[in-house]
């Protein structure tokens, strides 16, 4: 795993919750498997760029909003995690 990954699925279950759906919910709105989602939430699996935009469309958001700084990029893009890492947002 790495940190953008896992960067990128904790936003997609932090917009996920917050509009109070499931994984199958989410999966059945961008014809994907729920295991594809918890994999994109855990940072286990990349989310394609196309796929990308369908949860920016159904959660209402930019997809600017789906992805972190850039300057978190930068420092961050090629660390690998061996462990599960929460990130907190705000709101």
């Amino acid at each position: 795993m790495n940190l953008l990954s896992m960067y990128i699925g904790e936003k997609v279950k932090y917009f996920r919750e917050s509009i109070g759906w499931s994984q199958t919910e989410l999966a059945e709105q961008i014809g994907m498997t729920r295991v594809s989602i918890a994999n994109i939430e855990s940072g286990r699996q990349n989310a394609p760029l196309l796929r990308l935009y369908d949860i920016a469309i159904v959660f209402g958001c930019e997809l600017s909003d789906l992805l972190p700084p850039i300057d978190y990029v930068k420092e961050n893009r090629h660390k690998k995690v061996k462990k599960v890492i929460t990130f907190e947002f705000e709101d």
